[in-house]
């Protein structure tokens, strides 16, 4: 709802409708901020939760050789077709589904800035979808969940190696040995 701001690596034009992820809010600024310092050229990275599919087009504009966005809702879905080519994207497919959907597939990165919960309760089957050494960066839950969060990725088998705060909100970001 502005216009291009002159000076920055990328810049993504987002509709957001009824899906989540304009930029604005604290965690999709941490999954931004982790992902900036990945090296993701030539990877396969997943946007698993992708709502309006920020992080799934800033992943394609740093090199990502494809992105899989995945969200459970329709809507959230249809919202980022329209801004993958709004953005002239051309590396990245959409799915209507859910962290099932991970199953046959192997990823270098996962980006998932969902609620705690789903989180928790799908972090056996991002852990297997990851290849080895690959990233999992997970936001989209407060401060206090984070120990639990990292809790549950390391009973997952990853190694925590970040954790980035900003006000009550956090990321975790782990890798897979």
């Amino acid at each position: 709802f502005h216009p291009p701001d002159p000076g920055y690596a990328h810049a993504i034009t987002i509709t957001p409708r009824m899906a989540f992820g304009t930029g604005h809010h604290a965690t999709t600024r941490l999954m931004i901020q982790a992902l900036l310092a990945l090296d993701v050229r030539d990877a396969s990275v997943c946007d698993l939760g992708c709502g309006t599919a920020v992080l799934a087009i800033l992943a394609e504009q740093r090199g990502a050789a494809r992105v899989h966005a995945i969200d459970i809702d329709q809507a959230a879905v249809e919202n980022a077709i329209d801004n993958i080519a709004m953005n002239n994207c051309q590396r990245i497919d959409v799915e209507k589904g859910d962290a099932a959907l991970l199953r046959p597939l192997a990823f270098k990165v996962i980006l998932a800035n969902i609620e705690r919960n789903t989180l928790q309760r799908d972090m056996a089957a991002m852990a297997a979808a990851l290849l080895p050494g690959g990233a999992l960066l997970l936001s989209g839950f407060i401060r206090d969940d984070a120990d639990g969060m990292a809790d549950a990725a390391t009973a997952a088998g990853l190694h925590v190696v970040e954790r980035m705060y900003e006000g009550e909100w956090a990321l975790v970001g782990c890798r897979k040995p």
